[in-house]
C-alpha cells in the first residue's frame, strides 16, 4: 500500500511539474560502441546492422534495386529515432522525397571516423552509388568521454540519471541543486578531463587521415562521396562546467539560460566564460561577437561533445584535394541563423530536430542530384 501511495504522489508531482514547466528536456547521453569484426549480419538476401541496437531499421537488401543507392554514415546526429526525431523524419528518410534514390541510413550513436574506416569494406559490399558522411562530433566526444567516464560506477550512474531525466520533476530538482551546490562540476573522485591542445591536434590529424582513406577507398570502388560538415547548437551550455567554480561562481544548470549568467563575467579565457559572453552578445543583438565567442567556446571546450571549427575545415580540405563533394552545412546553417546556427535545429548540443534534419536533407539533395 505504501508503494502504491508513493507512486500516486510521485505521479501527481510529475503531472504538476509538466503542467507548469512543460515536458522534460530529452536526456543526453554519450555512447561509444565497440569495433566488431563483422558489422553486418546476413539473413538470406537481406543485411542487418546489429551495431545500431535499438535504433536498427528494417534490413537492407544486399543488392540495390532500380534506383541509385545512397548510404548515410555517421553518429546519432544523423541517425534519428532516438526520442528526438522519430525514424522516418531524419535526413536520410527525407532525401528520397527530394531525389529519386534508395536512401539507407547506417548511422548509429557513437560512430566516429575510426569506426567508419573499420566498417567501410562491408558498407561497400552493399554496392552504394554514393556515400554521405556526416561525422566529426564523436571524433572528439568519444576520446573525451572515454577518458573521463568509462569506469563502471560512472556508467551506471549515467544510466540511472538517463532514466530519471525523463521526469520533469527530477529535471527541475536537479537544476535547482546544481545552481545551489557549492561543489561545482562532476562528483568528487571523477578524473579530470585529459583533453588538452595536443590531444585535440592528434584527434584532428586522425580525423583527416581517416577521411582521406575513406574517400580514396570509396573512389577505388566506384562510389562517390559527399562530405557533410557537422553543425551544433551554440546556445546549449557546456556539458560540464570547467572553470566557473574557480572564480567562486555558482555552477549553472545544464538547462542554463540568460538569467543564470552572472552579471559580471570574469576576464578569463575559459570555455564557460566564452559561452556566457556569446549568450550576452545574442541578448544584445551583437551577432558577430556571439559567433566569435561561440566558436571559441567550441574550440577550447575541455570536454568536447560538439565538433570544433577545425573539423569542418578538415572536411573542406579533404573534399578539395580528394575529389569528394562538399556540402558545407556548418557554414550554411550560420548563414541561416544570422551568424550562428539556428537553435531550433537542435534538441540539445548536437542532436537534430525534424527541422534540422530537413535542413540537412535540403542542402544534400542538390549535391546528390548533380552526382546522379
Amino acid at each position: 500500500m505504501g508503494l502504491v501511495v508513493a507512486a500516486l504522489v510521485l505521479g501527481l508531482v510529475e503531472a504538476v511539474a509538466r503542467t507548469l514547466a512543460g515536458a522534460p528536456t530529452p536526456p543526453l547521453s554519450a555512447t561509444v560502441i565497440d569495433d566488431g569484426s563483422d558489422w553486418f549480419e546476413l539473413d538470406g538476401d537481406l543485411v542487418r546492422a546489429p551495431y545500431q541496437q535499438s535504433f536498427e531499421r528494417d534490413p537492407v537488401p544486399m543488392h540495390p534495386g532500380e534506383r541509385p543507392r545512397v548510404i548515410w554514415l555517421g553518429g546519432s546526429s544523423v541517425r534519428g529515432g532516438d526520442g528526438r526525431t522519430p525514424l522516418g523524419q531524419e535526413a536520410a528518410s527525407i532525401l528520397p522525397e527530394r531525389v529519386e534514390v534508395e536512401s539507407v541510413n547506417l548511422a548509429a550513436p557513437g560512430l566516429d571516423s575510426g569506426h567508419l574506416v573499420a566498417m567501410l569494406p562491408e558498407v561497400l559490399s552493399l554496392e552504394p552509388d554514393i556515400l554521405i558522411l556526416y561525422v566529426g562530433h564523436n571524433d572528439l566526444g568519444n576520446l573525451s568521454f572515454q577518458t573521463r567516464f568509462s569506469d563502471s560506477r560512472t556508467v551506471w550512474a549515467a544510466r540511472i540519471r538517463g532514466v530519471l531525466s525523463h521526469s520533469r520533476a527530477f529535471e527541475l530538482l536537479d537544476a535547482s541543486v546544481a545552481t545551489l551546490s557549492p561543489e561545482p562540476g562532476p562528483p568528487p573522485g571523477t578524473p579530470k578531463a585529459a583533453f588538452d591542445a595536443h590531444q585535440r591536434a592528434a584527434a584532428h590529424a586522425d580525423f583527416e587521415i581517416n577521411l582521406r582513406w575513406i574517400v580514396r577507398a570509396a573512389h577505388d570502388n566506384g562510389t562517390e562521396v559527399v562530405l557533410v560538415t557537422p553543425m551544433s547548437n551554440p546556445l546549449a551550455p557546456p556539458v560540464l562546467w570547467s572553470c566557473a567554480d574557480q572564480h567562486q561562481l555558482p555552477r549553472p544548470p545544464i538547462t542554463a539560460q540568460l538569467h543564470h549568467i552572472p552579471e559580471h563575467i570574469p576576464d578569463t579565457d575559459c570555455a564557460d566564460f566564452a559561452w556566457m559572453r556569446g549568450m550576452v552578445a545574442v541578448r544584445d543583438g551583437d551577432m558577430e561577437t556571439a559567433a566569435r565567442q561561440f566558436d571559441h567556446f567550441r574550440d577550447i571546450d575541455p570536454t568536447p561533445l560538439r565538433a570544433d571549427s577545425m573539423m569542418p575545415e578538415i572536411m573542406r580540405r579533404v573534399a578539395a584535394s580528394e575529389g569528394a563533394v562538399l556540402v558545407d552545412v556548418a557554414a550554411l546553417a550560420k548563414e541561416e541563423g544570422n551568424g550562428i546556427e539556428p537553435p531550433h535545429f537542435f534538441s540539445d548540443p548536437v542532436h537534430l530536430t525534424p527541422q534540422g534534419h530537413r535542413f540537412v536533407a535540403d542542402q544534400v539533395a542538390p549535391a546528390v542530384q548533380a552526382l546522379l
